[in-house]
């Protein structure tokens, strides 16, 4: 595996350590958000990484090991549910980020990180997509998303009838049903929808995730004909929050249209 132009270039300019730095689980419901720092040594013959999210559990799992053998240093940075919701979940993503460069033993002389922009303290570069872009970001990526599933398999252990290990946490149908039938756990992030508003009914949040899957104007007729239909079991909240969330899909709907 090689490194990509743009760390060969960093490189080039004198930088010894650079450490790819990525984040898993800023959108899920519920759980801690987790970060990886990982400086990959000149030579490795490791093939396969890449952007985590394009790559199923057994494969990030077959790397996970061997990334962590081949660093020459790398660090974890987990913030819980309830730290999120006190510091809104960039910050808490930021200060992951942070613990896992403070928990490397052997500091980096230079950064690329995946998207967050913050002061690092050392020279650093935001990437959009960063994980396309430099292999050392890649492997960061996979080892945030590997130990915080890790983690949430943990979790499930407490709450089976959540049904974490299948879902960690994301935003699921199921995963909205189970809050639905069960009220949210003690894991569960208090700023984040449900939770939040304190609307747990499964109607609601099956018709206000089809409104956020909508892609063209036919799919918001016949949820509106499903609207009409439920209109019976939901409240005066829930409708005027999906009557809300309609508009806002008839925006984006027709503003791509209009890219287009």
């Amino acid at each position: 595996m090689n490194f990509t132009k743009l760390e060969i270039d960093i490189k080039k300019k004198g930088f010894k350590m650079i450490a790819g730095m990525d984040e898993a689980g800023r959108g899920p419901l519920a759980g801690p958000v987790v970060a990886a720092c990982v400086i990959l040594p000149d030579k490795f013959s490791l093939e396969g990484i890449r952007d985590s999210k394009k790559m199923t559990d057994k494969q990030r799992r077959a790397l996970y090991d061997s990334i962590k053998e081949i660093s020459i240093d790398f660090g974890i940075g987990v913030i819980e549910s309830d730290e999120i919701d006190s510091l809104n979940i960039l910050n808490a993503t930021k200060k992951a980020m942070h613990l896992s460069l403070n928990n490397m033993n052997t500091k980096p002389d230079f950064l690329l990180i995946d998207a967050v922009k913050d002061d690092w303290e050392i020279p650093s570069e935001s990437l959009i997509k960063g994980e396309d872009k430099a292999v050392s970001i890649a492997a960061a990526s996979i080892l945030a998303k590997v130990y915080r599933d890790d983690l949430m398999i943990k979790i499930d252990e407490k709450y089976p009838e959540y049904d974490f290990k299948k879902h960690k946490g994301y935003g699921t149908i199921d995963h909205y049903i189970k809050i639905a039938m069960y009220g949210p756990s003690p894991v569960h992030r208090k700023s984040f929808e449900p939770m939040k508003s304190g609307i747990f009914s499964v109607d609601y949040y099956i018709l206000e995730k089809s409104i956020r899957s909508a892609r063209k104007k036919e799919d918001l007729i016949r949820i509106v004909e499903s609207i009409h239909i439920s209109k019976s079991k939901l409240t005066d909240k829930e409708i005027e929050l999906l009557r809300i969330s309609y508009m806002n899909a008839e925006k984006r709907i027709k503003k791509r249209l209009n890219e287009n």
